[in-house]
């Protein structure tokens, strides 16, 4: 169960992901059960795919900068998805105005380090063991 702060964060997310996509005037399918305590989850192309996650980065930043955050770590692993989800992911973070730090493809650990050391948070395009 995700705690009062994570449960916020959804919201925001899936409100802001709303607002962005309306001004693209198309519909995007939104799976709200995609949203986890901790990370957004979904089978490529089917539930996330590029205007997914440059919705999600237009989100990600515009939370960013309320809190105060200016620069956004962003990494990804070695999946044939991500360089493309990763690719749109940086578009929405820039396009609301965040400095997106792009360090490539690098272990989750490595992305921690980067978003610990070079700004406040960070992103990482990554799979789970699912195929």
């Amino acid at each position: 169960m995700p705690s009062l702060a994570e449960a916020k964060l959804q919201s925001l997310l899936i409100t802001a992901i709303l607002g962005v996509t309306s001004k693209y005037y198309y519909l995007m399918k939104i799976q709200t059960s995609s949203f986890k305590a901790y990370d957004i989850r979904g089978i490529v192309p089917a539930d996330l795919n590029e205007p997914m996650a440059e919705a999600l980065g237009k989100a990600f930043g515009t939370a960013a900068l309320r809190e105060g955050q200016t620069a956004v770590a962003v990494g990804r692993d070695g999946r044939l998805s991500g360089p493309a989800l990763s690719a749109a992911l940086v578009r929405g973070l820039v396009a609301a105005g965040i400095d997106v730090i792009d360090v490539g493809m690098v272990t989750t650990p490595m992305l921690y380090f980067a978003a610990n050391t070079l700004c406040e948070s960070g992103i990482q395009v990554t799979g789970s063991h699912n195929p």
